[in-house]
């Protein structure tokens, strides 16, 4: 059995991944005093619950098909190929919060609360910013790599 940190306010696996992977030099605090200052903004200004905006990001971003790399060939001549496999449920999760928190870090508003609070913002309220175009990036190399031998659906 596995054990991580469990995020303290909401108890959620999925939350507490976010903040895991989200630190900023190293301090968990740091980024949790934010996302819960982005968290009470989106309270306060919408009607809906700010941990419903946030796993409705997560729903969104989420992909079906993923890539697997592996290699081809003898030891002299090795090629890296990829092909498109389907997703588990873990890594589907996985892969929409490393996009998330990438373009979090990618906005330039002036405080990063402000950055987690517009990026579940305009992700929720439909919006095309980085993740989505992340994500359309996603599937137009899976549809590039759709012609390889071990492809299967």
């Amino acid at each position: 059995m596995k054990l991580f940190y469990t995020e303290g306010v909401y108890r959620s696996k999925w939350l507490s991944k976010f903040i895991s992977k989200g630190m900023i030099k190293g301090y968990k605090s740091k980024f949790e005093k934010f996302l819960y200052k982005s968290f009470f903004d989106l309270k306060k200004n919408y009607v809906f619950s700010a941990v419903f905006l946030f796993f409705e990001v997560l729903e969104k971003l989420k992909p079906a098909v993923g890539l697997k790399l592996y290699t081809q060939g003898n030891s002299k001549k090795k090629r890296i190929k990829a092909c498109p496999t389907l997703l588990t449920f873990n890594s589907k999760y996985n892969k929409a919060i490393y996009w998330l928190i990438k373009s979090i870090y990618l906005r330039t508003d002036l405080s990063f609360h402000s950055k987690i609070y517009n990026e579940i913002k305009f992700i929720s309220f439909n919006r095309n910013y980085n993740t989505i175009k992340m994500k359309k990036d996603h599937y137009k190399h899976a549809i590039a790599f759709k012609s390889v031998k071990r492809f299967n659906w």
